[in-house]
């Protein structure tokens, strides 16, 4: 009997270590996960690079219409509230910055997939993109898919150029959202503490916004920046002169919007 009550307790234990450590863990996710939506909601789109017809509008007090196209992150996945939802952020940004302007938010998300299983996807089901991306006939849609990050610059060029026309044959200003931070060795590298993201994927989001006139929110970025600025080891490369500083700062993502 002594023997029993001894493994009953010593089960007992292992239980609650157990429990402890599947509650860390979910705790350690949806800390991450909420880390990602603050960082794309902050991400920044600069006066030179705002899409000029939304930013007419939202001027005007004109209804619009905007897109979140993505994949988990933009379908609130990891965070229980929507209103944590980086783009349901951004709306409240875009009601405080122009309150007389009706501005409709719409979300098309598949959780795990890629922007070319959305685009592949059969017609009327549960992932549609003409229904779900084009049909709304959006002033404006942002584009997250940390899932694209397989493709390398030559892919996101080919890949993407295709988008680029399919919205922009329905009127719609494109604004693309630079994967947050994964995990170091998912993305190859030792750490987190580097200044550029040296992804092929954040690299071809960039030469492509550049090469075609696409407003870019560089969340990725400002996940660098964030994990800089909380390690007590800062990279050797944060040093720079005080003119890049101040263009650093400049140009430091603070928050996604459209621009006045």
């Amino acid at each position: 009997a002594h023997a029993a009550r001894a493994s009953t307790r010593s089960s007992t234990a292992r239980s609650s270590t157990r429990a402890h450590a599947t509650c860390a863990r979910s705790s350690t996710a949806r800390a991450h996960a909420a880390r990602a939506h603050a960082t794309c909601a902050r991400a920044h789109v600069g006066r030179r690079n705002a899409p000029p017809k939304n930013a007419r509008k939202l001027r005007a007090a004109q209804p619009v219409t905007i897109v979140a196209f993505g994949d988990s992150v933009t379908n609130g996945g990891g965070v229980t509230r929507p209103e944590d939802w980086y783009q349901t952020q951004f709306l409240a940004r875009r009601h405080e910055r122009f309150p007389q302007t009706p501005i409709r938010m719409l979300t098309a998300a598949w959780g795990g997939a890629s922007s070319k299983a959305y685009l592949e996807a059969p017609a009327g089901g549960p992932y549609d993109f003409v229904r779900d991306v084009l049909d709304p006939k959006p002033d404006l849609v942002t584009l997250e898919f940390v899932n694209d990050a397989y493709l390398d610059e030559p892919g996101v060029a080919a890949h993407y150029a295709g988008i680029l026309e399919k919205i922009r044959a329905t009127g719609a200003e494109l604004v693309l959202i630079t994967p947050h931070l994964i995990r170091p060795d998912w993305m190859n590298v030792p750490d987190t503490l580097f200044t550029e993201d040296p992804r092929p994927y954040v690299k071809g989001l960039k030469q492509f916004a550049a090469a075609n006139n696409v407003a870019l929110a560089d969340a990725s970025a400002d996940g660098a920046n964030s994990a800089n600025e909380e390690s007590p080891t800062k990279p050797s490369s944060q040093t720079t002169s005080t003119t890049q500083t101040k263009e650093a700062k400049e140009s430091s993502p603070t928050h996604l919007w459209i621009s006045s």
